[in-house]
């Protein structure tokens, strides 16, 4: 899992293990039909942290970086 950071233009791997299970529950809670504002109540954060949570795509690695290398 990994977090955009802007002052360096990369992403950089999500320490924090409480931040990594919010995300994956607000994914599986997203999922399963249910609305972004009853996730947000029922996990007690609001509506734009957990639309960050359902829109980045968390669990998957780094994109590899734009410049391209000519041979």
């Amino acid at each position: 899992m990994v977090n955009w950071k802007s002052r360096t233009s990369e992403y950089t791997p999500i320490k924090n293990r409480s931040t990594i299970e919010k995300a994956r529950i607000a994914q599986t809670l997203y999922t399963g039909g249910h609305k972004v504002a009853y996730i947000a109540e029922h996990m007690g954060l609001s509506k734009s942290r957990i639309y960050e949570y359902i829109k980045k795509d968390f669990i998957a690695l780094p994109k590899p970086k734009t410049r391209q290398y000519h041979i």
